[in-house]
């Protein structure tokens, strides 16, 4: 009894230090925000909370786009709501509606804690998946590695749909891992749940169902090979479990199929092209050959955000895990490894995607450190320290890196400082041009009360692949009275990268000419240097000259 009391307290103990990595510098950006998925996801829950749910316009607000999560974010949002109708500080709808316009950044906090807590949690649901599946030991290790991972710990902090769909994938795995110990038909249903809900949160995690499959296919084998034994009512059950539970939790096929299904072939279409500079070589995750990321998006490969070391060790217990192929390894590798596979195929790379396999990668870590230090040490006292020494210091590494990573993230943004300048400096009605990842300024399209001046903005679409476009560039300039030009170093990233050169090396050569222009014929008034350019945009703010007739 005491040693379960302790061992308790030491899994709390983790357990809290996984949440204070979690909600360190939590408030970046404030009162700004800076991560653009935030901004369109908390704002597409906004409206179906005002919509009551029964606008069906409100669900493709944001395009096809799966809308589970945006569910889960009108829960505690909604509730704040109610708390301050309560307190009285909002008497009306519109009072809401006022708030957020003026002081937006209170509604994501909030997201952003309900996505840290998903992230705690997933950190005490590994443990109990590892444990069922292994050893006690092995649950340790690879919930300690996850408590302190930093790529976990990263996406804890963003109000995006990356990390929701991991915990939702570990779910649906934990509920196969109960279907594989005993094919009861309440383990189906859950498997099916679960896995209806990591679809329905983002559509790429259509493999979640498989584990399931695997341990149904377990079941049946164990009870001699037959098409009765593989096509019965269990598994009937859990396919349509499956469906019913998709539909309800992402209702786009039912109130406009049409539109739905545009939208996939739109979507499938992206990822197979990707963005400009987006592609990679093969295992280029791995490997780090592909582009670097930025601001929130940064590091993008499991080179930059595991470490070396870590990742060496993550790929050994892959190994290991397929060279012995035990029922527990088959049944994570089968969700693990079809989703990396099928990311690696993708044109568009982007670690996050690969979020939801990371707690069965650290599974695999752990299986390795276990291994090794079982080979170091046939003394238990001894190899127990070993693994310990090699824990705490994958940990201390990563839990450092994250550290690191957001006491950058929450240095005073060159944005933040140059949206002061700007408002000091430039008359107010001013006509300003700007480029992806601009300041956030007044628009006068959408004057709000708070705001003394306002600014006429728009933007160039500098990532376009189209050819020909300086001309034209130069010409949206002149005509549209643009005084004006902000440049941010986020959106001239993307022609630095190795990828943006080699498959568009006109487009990069272009944009570089127009920005060779812009320098030349512009006056430089004000250059803001970001600490680290990777994490922060520099922010440059050009006096356009007075065009004449024809293009300058």
């Amino acid at each position: 009894m005491a040693r379960l009391s302790k061992n308790n307290l030491h899994f709390a103990l983790l357990l809290m230090a996984a949440a204070c990595l979690r909600l360190y510098h939590i408030r970046f950006g404030e009162p700004f925000l800076y991560h653009p998925d935030e901004i369109k996801l908390v704002a597409q829950a906004g409206r179906l909370l005002s919509s009551h749910f029964a606008d069906v316009s409100a669900y493709f607000a944001i395009g096809v786009y799966p809308p589970f999560f945006t569910y889960l974010l009108t829960l505690p949002i909604g509730l704040y709501i109610v708390v301050n109708f309560l307190t009285g500080r909002f008497t009306t709808p519109a009072d809401v509606t006022q708030f957020y316009n003026l002081s937006p950044f209170p509604f994501f906090l909030i997201s952003r804690l309900l996505v840290a807590f998903m992230g705690v949690l997933s950190v005490w649901l590994l443990h109990r998946l590892v444990k069922r599946l292994y050893s006690e030991r092995v649950a340790w290790i690879a919930s300690a590695l996850l408590a302190f991972n930093f790529l976990h710990i990263q996406q804890s902090h963003y109000a995006t749909v990356d990390l929701p769909a991991s915990l939702f994938a570990l779910l649906a795995v934990s509920s196969a891992a109960s279907l594989l110990e005993k094919p009861r038909p309440l383990h189906y249903f859950t498997s099916a749940l679960f896995a209806a809900m990591a679809l329905a949160t983002k559509f790429s995690l259509f493999f979640a169902v498989v584990p399931a499959l695997y341990a149904h296919l377990c079941h049946a084998k164990d009870r001699g090979w037959s098409w009765n034994k593989i096509f019965n009512r269990r598994l009937f059950l859990l396919a349509a479990t499956l469906v019913i539970a998709f539909l309800l939790f992402c209702p786009l096929f039912v109130l406009d199929f049409d539109k739905t299904k545009q939208g996939l072939r739109g979507t499938s279409q992206f990822e197979k092209e990707g963005k400009l500079g987006s592609g990679g070589s093969l295992l280029s995750y791995w490997t780090g050959d592909q582009s670097e990321g930025f601001g929130v998006f940064y590091p993008n490969d499991f080179l930059d955000t595991l470490g070396p070391v870590l990742m060496a060790i993550t790929l050994v217990g892959l190994f290991l895990m397929v060279r012995r192929h035990r029922r527990p390894d088959l049944l994570l590798l089968s969700f693990t490894l079809l989703t990396y596979f099928m990311f690696e195929y993708v044109a568009y790379k982007a670690i996050r995607h690969l979020l939801p396999v990371l707690p069965f990668l650290m599974v695999a870590a752990a299986l390795a450190l276990e291994s090794i230090a079982i080979r170091l040490s046939r003394q238990a006292e001894r190899r127990n320290a070993v693994l310990l020494g090699m824990v705490l210091a994958l940990a201390v590494a990563q839990a450092g890196r994250s550290c690191r990573y957001f006491n950058g993230l929450a240095k005073p943004d060159p944005r933040t400082i140059s949206r002061a300048w700007i408002l000091q400096n430039i008359p107010a009605h001013s006509r300003i041009m700007t480029e992806s990842f601009p300041p956030a300024l007044p628009d006068c399209r959408d004057a709000r009360p708070d705001s003394s001046r306002c600014y006429h903005l728009s933007s160039l679409k500098l990532t376009s692949r189209r050819l020909n476009l300086t001309p034209e560039f130069i010409a949206t300039l002149r005509d549209s009275g643009a005084q004006y030009y902000l440049a941010d170093g986020f959106s001239r990233v993307f022609f630095n990268w190795k990828h943006s050169y080699k498959k568009y090396p006109q487009v990069v050569q272009e944009r570089k000419q127009f920005f060779a222009w812009l320098e030349a014929n512009a006056k430089r008034l004000q250059t803001f240097t970001p600490s680290n350019p990777r994490l922060q945009p520099e922010i440059v703010i050009y006096q356009l000259p007075v065009f004449k007739s024809g293009v300058d």
